[in-house]
């Protein structure tokens, strides 16, 4: 962000953003701070406004309020939780780097949690600050300063320097720079030209260090220091406000795991890890998580009233569970979500077509939501005329029919190679998949007054055979269908073509060569002179291979060239 004391247009050029209701400026950071502009950078603001989000839900449903500050500090659940490494989802400390270092850091107060994540920075990776310190933390080496003019300096972070305050102190005491150069230490730090701005500063460095007496690799190790935190290290500060966020997101991650999940499904995209992942840590985590329903669900997600979970004394939102928005759905982005609310708002959606007509959905993303299970509850209103018979027929039980008509549908039945009839169920209407079949194999794009009698109905062996075809497959003891050949073989057992395994029409003749339309003329082609080959002919002439020359290119060739 940047703030001028006469309009911005003035000052630089701008453009438009693709967010709507927003502005950029055509200038970078480094052009915008050379210009004297003052600059703002807003950071965290993704787990901030699911902080929000999570304090909302959970006074909404549960009536307790929570601010950060209100917060109990220093629980050691919360630490014992992060020393697991059980940090998926948490602010800043949810990478595999962090999740390595966590167990081996061991964390116990809030410092502890600047230091991690001003640990795993660029800077202190390069410089060779993390195994030193992780070791001087954990009692097995011993904690020494390059000279005894650092202690003050480095001695909250046990001898090693971490945080850009640290390095601009270092300057200032061991290499006699001003506060100027350490300032521009500071902007060094993180900018493309950061070693080159660090290089002006490098014979101040080592003549202050040499009337100190450090001078030779001492020297050299203190400045490789130095210059590491060139491809940015973090500031203090800035550790110590994240510090708050993590143990913040942290706190609700324990207490309030159902409220947490709901707040980062909100915010998405933010972190590591995707809404799959996050979903899934829930779960392993006791959490139920309910896919998206045209009826319950919001346009994001939220929370409603379920059974108890086990009885988890640090876990206060047990009786909640985390409706998955509309949103989620794939192809269905917040703003139709929205929309798809705001109509259901006004009537209840009666039917599938109601739904598509009033809040203006394709054919695709109705088959988006039918897949997610959302459109379970919706039925399908019959239409009228003769649907509606067929529609009281097929519900009408077979055991109760007359027997002469029984006797007839049965007999038709068996002619057509089709189910008997039965009873329609809610997994025969359109929009709803049958039972046990996956999610992505319900569709609901069929017309809402097709017969839903119809609608999912498997086929059966010998159900809709033409004059020719094999007989209906046999079944083996165990209940799976003999293989029935397909395409080339099909056709070949009809005596259409000479298959492979030379199947026939029993009493025809073995086929001839040449006898299929499009053998004859192939083979006609091949009889005129001074006709190029025809496409199968060139199929099955192989190739030739060229050998790469010296250069690494193929030689070249013209089509006169090639072999024959």
């Amino acid at each position: 962000m940047v703030l001028t004391e006469r309009p911005i247009g003035e000052v630089c050029p701008i453009e438009r953003a693709r967010m709507p209701g927003r502005t950029v400026l055509q200038w970078d950071k480094d052009g915008c701070e050379s210009m004297g502009l003052v600059k703002f950078d807003l950071l965290g603001l993704g787990m901030l406004g699911a902080l929000d989000h999570m304090m909302r839900l959970i006074e909404e449903h549960l009536g307790t309020r929570w601010t950060l500050e209100t917060l109990p500090k220093e629980e050691p659940e919360v630490y014992d939780m992060l020393c697991r490494a059980d940090s998926i989802g948490v602010f800043q400390v949810e990478s595999r780097a962090q999740i390595g270092t966590l167990p081996r850091l061991q964390p116990r107060t809030f410092y502890d949690l600047a230091i991690e994540i001003a640990l795993i920075r660029p800077g202190p990776i390069q410089g060779g600050a993390v195994h030193p310190y992780i070791r001087r933390a954990t009692g097995k080496d011993p904690v020494t300063y390059d000279h005894p003019s650092l202690e003050p300096v480095l001695g909250r972070t046990l001898g090693v320097p971490l945080f850009q305050e640290q390095l601009m102190a270092m300057a200032v005491t061991l290499g006699d720079c001003t506060r100027d150069d350490a300032d521009l230490l500071r902007r060094a730090m993180g900018s493309k030209r950061g070693v080159e701005r660090i290089e002006k500063v490098k014979e101040k460095l080592y003549a202050g260090m040499a009337r100190r007496g450090i001078v030779g690799d001492r020297a050299d190790a203190i400045y490789v220091k130095i210059l590491s935190f060139a491809n940015f290290g973090f500031a203090e500060s800035h550790a110590l406000s994240f510090a708050l966020l993590v143990y913040a997101s942290s706190w609700f991650k324990l207490h309030y795991p159902a409220a947490f999940l709901a707040g980062l499904l909100r915010n998405q995209p933010m972190g590591f890890y995707s809404p799959q992942s996050l979903v899934g840590d829930a779960r392993r985590h006791g959490v139920t998580v309910l896919r998206p329903d045209i009826h319950r669900s919001g346009a994001q997600a939220g929370l409603e009233p379920c059974e108890p979970a086990a009885d988890d004394p640090l876990r206060y939102d047990g009786a909640l569970a985390v409706r998955l928005g509309l949103d989620e759905v794939r192809g269905i982005g917040k703003e139709l979500a929205e929309r798809i609310v705001a109509e259901r708002d006004r009537a209840p959606y009666a039917d599938i077509r109601d739904l598509s007509r009033r809040a203006g959905l394709t054919s695709t993303q109705l088959e988006a939501l039918a897949t997610a299970g959302g459109v379970r509850r919706l039925r399908a209103r019959p239409a009228r005329g003769a649907v509606d018979g067929r529609l009281r027929r097929a519900r009408r039980p077979a055991a109760g029919q007359h027997a002469r008509a029984a006797a007839a549908n049965a007999a038709r039945d068996e002619r057509r190679g089709a189910h008997p009839r039965r009873p329609v169920g809610d997994e025969d209407l359109p929009g709803a998949a049958p039972a046990g079949a996956p999610a992505t194999g319900a569709r609901c794009g069929g017309h809402p007054a097709g017969d839903p009698a119809l609608v999912h109905r498997r086929r059966t062996p010998g159900a809709g055979r033409r004059p020719g075809d094999p007989p209906p497959a046999a079944r083996h003891g165990d209940g799976h269908h003999v293989p029935q050949p397909r395409g080339r073989d099909r056709d070949a057992q009809r005596g259409l073509l000479p298959g492979r395994d030379g199947g026939r029409r029993p009493g025809r003749p073995p086929p001839q060569r040449g006898d299929h339309p499009r053998q004859a003329r192939a083979q006609r082609r091949r009889r005129q002179p001074g006709r190029r080959p025809g496409r199968a002919a060139r199929r099955a002439r192989p190739r030739r291979r060229h050998r790469p020359c010296r250069r690494g290119r193929p030689p070249a060739t013209s089509a006169r060239g090639r072999r024959r």
